[in-house]
């Protein structure tokens, strides 16, 4: 049976836009980009497939099913002690919001200094 629909994902509240179920490694980076619970962290997304199922001694069975793999990129962070309530001064990889400082912590205890998505 060949493998039909959409799909969207989900993190930390919020949802990507509707991807086709073959979609492009592109087009999951690029809605999952979009989301404001990654950004300005990055991902990267691969995809493998389409995949093989059932028993190998007969060749599997075509599905068309695929594996996207997703990884934070979030060493493209900027400068956290710069303001950041100012569209002028914001720079790509920082948020809109408070300035912190390079000792502050997000509430997983890591570094504000290396993104937010980091951990």
């Amino acid at each position: 049976a060949q493998i039909f629909g959409s799909f969207q994902l989900r993190y930390d509240g919020y949802t990507t836009g509707v991807l086709a179920y073959d979609a492009s490694a592109e087009d999951v980076a690029y809605q999952l980009n979009a989301l404001a619970s990654i950004s300005p962290s990055v991902v990267v997304v691969t995809r493998d497939g389409p995949v093989t199922t059932g028993p190998a001694a007969r060749g599997g069975t075509q599905v068309g099913g695929y594996v996207w793999s997703i990884t934070f990129a979030s060493n493209v962070w900027r400068d956290p002690t710069i303001p950041h309530d100012d569209v002028d001064t914001y720079l790509p990889g920082n948020w809109i919001g408070d300035d912190a400082t390079w000792t502050d912590t997000w509430s997983s205890g890591h570094s504000v200094a290396w993104g937010k998505n980091v951990g």
